[in-house]
């Protein structure tokens, strides 16, 4: 919330009070008497994520909650032949208790699998959640770890095999997916590693 001025966080104090309030009764509240100021803020607050609105009530998110990770989802990854891109922007921000993670914040992000080439480990339409990766490939990662990646300007999930002389992505659908072989020649780079969650 440190990005939030003081009025903002005075009107969210406020309306976790109150959710019924209308504009000019928060207004009020403030001991403001415009209620122009308010709408804009609260139009802030709702593009932010710290505001759900229905209808003329107004409730606060988890995005208020500090035990909670909010972390960006960025669309579909392909688990298949095709790739697809994810946006340059989140499309979502989905809250995970911070307790369940042993990651920065910021180094988290999920994507969506695209595809059969991971099941039955991933299915089609699933959330998938990914650290994001630093580190040296032939070091940090590990036989079958299950990486998103882009080779050739497309993202894929896969497993990630390297030998001396090339790299193997890897799918667990084998009866349906060949492995993708890639050496120097080819444009990899791995974005993220599979978080797994600490139930």
């Amino acid at each position: 919330m440190n990005n939030l001025t003081k009025r903002q966080k005075d009107i969210l104090s406020v309306i976790e009070q109150d959710s019924n309030l209308s504009l000019s009764q928060i207004a009020k509240e403030l001991g403001l008497s415009s209620v122009g100021n308010i709408h804009a803020h609260v139009k802030k607050l709702v593009d932010l994520g710290y505001i759900k609105k229905e209808g003329r009530k107004m409730f606060l998110t988890n995005k208020n909650q500090k035990n909670f990770f909010h972390i960006p989802f960025y669309g579909y990854a392909q688990a298949g032949n095709d790739g697809l891109f994810g946006g340059e922007d989140p499309l979502d921000y989905i809250p995970m208790p911070s307790q369940l993670l042993r990651a920065k914040e910021e180094d988290l992000f999920f994507m969506k699998v695209k595809g059969d080439s991971m099941e039955p480990t991933l299915k089609e339409e699933e959330l998938v959640l990914f650290e994001m990766f630093y580190g040296n490939p032939v070091a940090d990662i590990r036989k079958d770890d299950v990486i998103l990646c882009k080779i050739n300007d497309e993202l894929k999930i896969k497993r990630y095999v390297i030998t001396s002389e090339y790299g193997l992505l890897k799918s667990d659908n084998k009866a349906k997916y060949d492995p993708i072989r890639f050496d120097e020649n080819d444009d990899v780079k791995i974005l993220g590693k599979m978080k797994k969650l600490l139930f």
